[in-house]
């Protein structure tokens, strides 16, 4: 339906309508209004020859996977442009670094303006030209300015802004006095809202939710037409600043009530006028966030009482209680949570649910001081009115009331499908009057006092009772249970003894009863035979069940620590049963008869000790799971070869097991596990396992010969670790259709097959296999691809003839005897190799690399020398190199293409190649440790350890450079050949940094004074081509000593020099652009200080030969004039 609705509205527009995809521009139809691209760059050039003067809407998308693959030749987009000055509508995404062309400006009708984009940090002013635009949105990550014109956009209806670094919105935003949306809900950083966001009278929607707590403006107050509002803000002025919102809708959270001591403010805010509010919740802890109940980013607005003064005020129980009374929802609210409240009573208003009607959910929470809960419903004159049932109230939620004693009105509450009441000790019944019939889920957790759950006949739709932790509870009900509950859970019931009554639930599907030690017996008349499911664990007092085989209808069973319990009698089972689940039955001695259970299809026993047989008469044949664990008296499992069904048999630490069967296992097992076995010597028979695909061995120590000539040749997977007496594995060659053999801690295994191995084999794992010294035939290993050799120390070298030529993942590690691995450069199809803690190797490879190899990985090779055939691996993806002293690689040696991925740690011969190849570099030096890599997340892993940092030196890859926590023992930082380079939050907090160096960093404009830390007493700024200004004047910067900039060409100007005041050195070189005056400069000549020869020449005239020779002046001298002169500044 929907492709003929497409080809329909394609044959109504005819040439209207035009879309490009895959590049290919085959015709342009004269007339195109609404034109879509889906493809690369490429189609812009194309476009600039066609006629699009009637162009309207222009939308650039991305192919899917190629997001940011759009426009990236910017010589053709500014004429594109020029080309489409009739565009009502254009979306594209901007993949450049540079920054968007001024010639959108020429958009002179444009009337919705949508840019996608990692790369702009700031919009032209030509924007703001767009005086019809009525839509704009910015997905721009890395925007950190909007421009300040942005208010000439008078006719700007939606503003929607997606950015991480923008903190602050320019105060000319409020001049867009018919924006409607202003959407900044993924501004992670924006710290304030501008201060006149009142004249924003026609805003209709406001969302700030991913920002961190907002301070409100008061000109909030001002738009009464606002409907939306989202997202976490701090209410230094009181709450009454919503009072004229009267419009807001959906949910709105207050929290620190108990900091809001002035009454009338609780009153001026009205919230029983804003009838479109849908849902209300009331905090009086101002840290709600550790509530489980908060909803975080699921609530619209939330607002945080927070007033200086009152935040150590002691609570107040008459205070709280006025508060709560004025405090009234509106009485279309749906629902309503109440936190925290500290009075003795609730307002009237909480019980009159009359006046609620479209409440369907109140939940109360920690009001530790509240008796009674009153949910009455009363007529129009005030009386109760048990008649009435207009209430659509759904859910009630009670949590945390130690002095709640009873819940009153309960049986009015004709809509009630949902009752939880929790940690409510001394409450003793629920209702007096019963509970309402419709009623289908009861959970009662914690409420130590309560003894019975009486009147519950009646519930005629209840489903599910869970009950938790009622320590005095001994009677479910003397009436009994409602007949169509259908999920009852008992846990923690210490007085419980016994479930009378139980045969009439007709209903009951599943049945749980946890920790309740007084339990004797479950039912003496029986269970309901429509049972399905029992669990039954920590019953410590029971001892046998009876009257199971009448649960006709019984599929799983679940006994778990019941220490009593000593014979489970299959007889007594009922025959439907398919999971049986035994654990922790330490009396437990046999399973008998449990051949009549024909549908048994899994079977669990788990820590039985005194289990010594499984059953005499055998298992069911239809058994297709057995598991076994931990039963230390097992000796044997007989009787296997009847379950013609069984697939899968695990058995795990059974330490008197001797042998698996005696009259063999059956013949469709298709997966062997076996574990923890000490005794077990071997595996006969089992060449009769034709479907046996997977056979795993571990922990078996006195199994010496696996006689791999027994087993079948269907075998895929050979799993075999920590057997300690196996010396051979003979007759591999049998296994053909063997794909993985995995070997493991077999010390005495000298030799795995003196046949070889089958030649079908693809994954090879041997490790700690000290005794292993050949793996003979492995050329004939035409099938492996993947190799791994862990702490072989035996083992001998791999010659180029033992390698296979399909390898294509070789992984090597503590290899002690390896000093080479000539031949390497044979294995074509290699894609992996990792070469770890071989101590001896010398060289990889007498010849190049495999030119296919995407990941290599060295470690720990402290006498490798050498790598060649670096340029020819077109295809890596990953370089790792750590802790390699010797290496070195000649500057021929260069990558073709950067991996994504590039580690090089403690290798101090790579610098010079690191820096020929220009890796996009990151370096830490911590006393004799050096660090490179283009993945700043591997380094900064753990950064709050490096407590012994002294220089920190990063390139390229730091964009995620610690957003959040601060160093406080860095001392030197260098930025070096950095492209882009994104703000760095937490440095003016490093107050131990003294020196930093900025270097070919041309992606810098600008450098704020904020950024940098008032601590600095060096700064260099060296080769930022870009850079235009350098500011230095908002900050004190009495500690700077030493300031030189050099070959930043496009600088003009350096703001502050003349606030510094105690400067040793100033160098300004190779900045042509520079605009200096001698104001500019520092206020004295100081004899230390050192300025570039051009400035020197162009500000300062030659010197006498008496000033020449003048004494240097001291520094108290020095200090004592430069605070007289700061003095005098300050009075003028």
């Amino acid at each position: 339906m929907h492709d003929m609705i497409h080809d329909l509205a394609k044959l109504i527009a005819g040439n209207e309508c035009y879309t490009i995809v895959d590049n290919w521009l085959s015709c342009f139809p004269d007339g195109v209004r609404h034109l879509c691209i889906q493809g690369q760059e490429e189609l812009v050039k194309s476009l600039c020859s066609q006629n699009l003067r009637a162009l309207r809407t222009f939308l650039l998308s991305a192919q899917c996977g190629c997001v940011y693959n759009m426009i990236k030749e910017v010589t053709h987009f500014p004429l594109l442009l020029l080309r489409t000055e009739c565009l009502r509508t254009l979306k594209f995404v901007w993949k450049s670094e540079d920054e968007l062309p001024d010639s959108i400006s020429n958009l002179k009708h444009l009337r919705y303006l949508h840019i996608t984009s990692k790369f702009v940090k700031r919009l032209p002013e030509s924007v703001c030209l767009l005086y019809h635009l009525q839509t704009l949105i910015l997905d721009c990550d890395g925007l950190a300015k909007l421009p300040d014109g942005l208010g000439n956009l008078i006719n700007l209806r939606y503003f929607k802004l997606q950015t991480y670094w923008i903190k602050r919105l320019p105060e000319s935003v409020c001049q867009l006095s018919n924006l409607q949306t202003l959407d900044l809900h993924w501004c992670k950083q924006l710290k304030e809202l501008p201060s006149g966001i009142g004249s924003l009278t026609n805003l209709r929607y406001l969302d700030t939710v991913r920002a961190q707590s907002l301070c409100l403006p008061a000109g909030i107050k001002k738009l009464t037409n606002l409907q939306r509002l989202h997202g976490c803000y701090e209410v230094q002025g009181g709450i009454g600043v919503l009072k004229d919102l009267v419009n807001l809708q959906g949910d709105l959270c207050i929290s620190g009530l108990r900091n809001l001591v002035s009454i009338g403010d609780a009153k001026d805010v009205g919230l029983k006028y804003k009838h479109k509010l849908e849902q209300l919740y009331l905090f009086w802890d101002a840290n709600c966030e550790n509530d489980w109940h908060y909803e975080g980013d699921n609530i619209g607005l939330h607002l945080k009482v927070f007033l200086e003064e009152n935040k150590d005020v002691p609570a107040d129980e008459k205070r709280e209680e006025a508060l709560l009374e004025y405090l009234q929802p509106p009485t279309n609210l749906k629902k309503l949570l109440i936190s925290g409240y500290g009075g003795s009573k609730f307002p009237e208003w909480v019980g009159n649910l009359l006046s609620f009607a479209s409440l369907k959910d109140i939940v109360i929470i920690d009001c530790e001081k509240i008796r009674s809960l009153p949910l009455y419903i009363h007529d129009s004159l005030g009386k109760l009115d048990a008649s009435i049932s207009k209430s659509m109230l759904e859910r009630v939620s009670i949590y945390g009331c130690p002095k709640l004693t009873s819940i009153g009105g309960l049986h009015n509450l004709h809509s009630l499908k949902q009752l939880k009441i929790s940690v409510c000790p001394q409450l003793l019944i629920l209702s007096e009057e019963g509970l309402p019939s419709k009623l289908q889920k009861l959970h009662n957790e914690e409420c130590q006092w309560l003894t019975s759950l009486s009147g519950m006949q009646n519930l005629t739709s209840f489903g599910a009772l869970n009950i938790y932790n009622c320590l005095q509870l001994w009677l479910l009900s003397e009436q009994g249970l409602p007949f169509k509950l259908q999920y009852l859970h008992i846990e923690e019931c210490q007085q419980l003894t016994s479930l009378p009554g139980m045969q009439h639930l007709a209903s009951l599907r599943a049945l749980t009863i946890t920790k309740c030690p007084q339990l004797r017996l479950l039912s003496e008349e029986g269970l309901p035979s429509k049972l399905e499911s029992l669990h039954i664990e920590k019953c410590q007092q029971l001892t046998l069940l009876s009257g199971m085989q009448n649960l006709t209808s019984l599929r799983a069973l679940t006994i778990k620590n019941c220490p009593q319990l000593r014979l489970l009698s299959g007889e007594e089972l009922p025959s439907s049963l398919q999971d049986l689940h035994i654990e922790e039955c330490q009396q437990l001695m046999s399973l008998q008869g449990m051949q009549n259970l024909a549908s048994l299809e899994l079977l669990t026993i788990t820590n039985c000790p005194q289990l010594q047989l499984l059953s005499e008469e055998g298992l069911p044949s239809k058994l297709q799971y057995l598991y076994i664990e931990e039963c230390q008296q097992l000796t044997s499992l007989s009787g296997m070869q009847n379950l013609t069904s069984l697939g899968k048999l695990t058995i795990r630490n059974c330490p008197q097991l001797l042998l698996l069967s005696e009259e063999g296992l059956p013949s469709k097992l298709e997966k062997l596990y076996i574990e923890k076995c000490q005794q077990l010597t071997s595996l006969s028979g089992m060449q009769n396992l034709t479907s046996l695909i997977a056979l795993t061995i571990k922990s078996c120590p006195k199994l010496r010969l696996l006689s791999v000539e027994d087993l079948p040749s269907i075998l895929q997977d050979l799993h075999i670790e920590e057997c300690q007496q196996l010396i051979s594995l003979p007759g591999m060659q049998n296994l053909t259709s063997l794909g993985e053999l995995t070997i493991i801690n077999c010390p005495q295994l000298q030799l795995l097959s003196e046949e070889g191995l089958p030649t079908n084999l693809q994954d090879l794992h041997i490790e700690e296999c000290q005794q292993l010294i050949s793996l003979q035939g492995m050329q004939n290993l035409t099938s492996l691809e993947a190799l791994t050799i862990i702490n072989c120390p035996q083992l001998w070298l791999l010659s180029k003839e033992e390698l296979p030529s399909k390898l294509q993942y070789l992984y090597i590690a503590d290899y002690q005897q390896l000093t080479s691995l000539s031949g390497v450069q044979n294995l074509a199809s290699l894609r992996a190799l990792t070469i770890t803690n071989c101590p001896q190797l010398r060289l990889l490879s007498e010849e190049e690399l495999p030119f296919k190899l995407q990941r290599l990985f060295i470690e720990k090779c402290q006498q490798l020398t050498s790598l060649s055939g670096m340029q020819n691996l077109t295809s890596l993806d990953a370089l790792t190199i750590q802790n390699c002293p010797k290496l070195q690689i000649i500057a021929e040696e260069q990558l073709s293409s950067m991996p994504k991925y590039v580690d090089i740690i403690d290798c101090p011969g790579l610098v010079k190649w690191c820096e020929v190849q220009k890796i996009n570099c990151i370096q830490v030096v911590s006393g004799n440790k050096l660090t490179i890599s283009n993945s700043w997340g591997k380094i900064m892993h753990g950064f709050d350890d490096l407590t012994s940092i002294e220089h920190l030196c990063f390139s390229n890859s730091w964009k995620l450079f610690l957003e959040t926590i601060s160093i406080s023992i860095l001392e030197e930082l260098t930025i070096w050949g950095c492209t882009h380079v994104p703000s760095i939050r937490c440095l003016p907090e490093v107050t131990s940094l003294r020196s930093m160096v900025i270097k070919d960093c041309p992606g810098i404009q600008h450098m704020a004074d904020q950024a940098l830390p008032c601590t600095l007493d060096s700064l260099v700024v060296d080769s930022c081509e870009d850079l235009r200004c350098l500011q230095l004047a908002l900050q004190n910067r009495d500690a700077l000593k030493e300031l030189q900039i050099v070959n930043c060409p496009k600088l003009t100007m350096v703001e502050g020099l003349n606030c510094i005041f105690f400067l040793r050195l100033l160098r300004i070189e190779q900045c042509p652009k520079i605009q200096l005056s001698p104001a500019d400069l520092p206020p004295f000549n100081f004899p230390r200080v050192k300025i570039a020869l051009v400035l020197q020449e162009k500000f300062n005239p030659p010197q006498s030969e008496e000033a020449e020779n003048r004494e240097t002046i001291d520094d108290k001298t020095l200090e004592k004039r430069v605070m007289s002169w700061k003095t005098r500044r300050l009075w003028q």
